[in-house]
């Protein structure tokens, strides 16, 4: 694909979203993660990764199903967006039926060599939980994708979205010294910025409230709520937590 667009920055005045006004089409995004960001250097720093690193998804895992009263085993969680599978990994070594989704076709046959079911698009209400950790920010169409998993996620059910926090860059964006870098606007790949308040704005139009954690439960190490603030304690991220209320809500 041709490279010779601006690089333009829109902006939602009503909820403050920020989005790059051009793209890649289909073929360039299937270039930009397949040949560009070398998948084989992407494993590879991912088999870098700490002892802390494994213990916080741990952590994020045990909060996850904390959320429901049910035994793990009968919980069906989806990682949309899984990259190398670590989150879907740990998942099912909890004993969750765990299933993934990635455009990626060498992605999806990782996902095989390890075991995990390939997300098929469902006619029903098929999730308890799901997993969009750092993709929203580079899906084209992300209405069309959050309205589809909502479709499949069962009342009840619990959205875990985080994206690059971009609660600095509408500022940023009036300095004439402003340049596009690796950060919530990077070029090509992070082509929706949110704050936390755009984020919530964006998911309420979909159905999904924001996940309210009962102010009951102590903070002590290894409670819900102790693990919920470990888990949206991110400088550079943003993470919301949210739920598709019943009728009877």
């Amino acid at each position: 694909p041709k490279l010779d667009s601006a690089y333009e920055v829109s902006a939602c005045h009503d909820c403050n979203t920020l989005w790059q006004s051009y793209i890649l089409n289909n073929a360039g995004m299937e270039l930009l993660y397949d040949r560009w960001i070398s998948p084989a250097k992407s494993l590879e720093k991912r088999k870098k990764y700490s002892l802390a690193y494994f213990k916080n998804l741990s952590d994020e895992c045990t909060f996850n199903i904390s959320l429901f009263n049910a035994r793990p085993s009968s919980l069906r969680f989806l990682d949309f967006g899984m990259g190398w599978g670590e989150w879907a990994k740990m998942t099912k070594g909890f004993g969750i039926q765990t299933y993934v989704a990635e455009l990626s076709e060498e992605r999806k046959n990782f996902a095989r060599s390890l075991g995990l079911e390939i997300y098929q698009e469902s006619d029903g209400e098929f999730f308890d939980f799901i997993n969009l950790d750092q993709v929203l920010e580079h899906l084209s169409r992300p209405r069309d994708i959050m309205e589809m998993l909502y479709k499949s996620l069962r009342p009840g059910g619990i959205v875990k979205i985080s994206v690059p926090n971009g609660s600095h860059q509408e500022k940023g964006l009036k300095s004439e010294f402003w340049k596009p870098a690796k950060d919530a606007l990077h070029p090509l790949e992070h082509i929706n910025c949110y704050t936390p308040g755009s984020l919530v704005q964006f998911c309420s139009h979909i159905g999904l409230v924001p996940l309210k954690v009962s102010k009951m439960i102590q903070l002590k190490e290894n409670s819900p709520l102790y693990l919920l603030k470990k888990i949206i304690k991110q400088k550079t991220s943003t993470t919301v937590y949210f739920v598709k209320e019943s009728a009877a809500s």
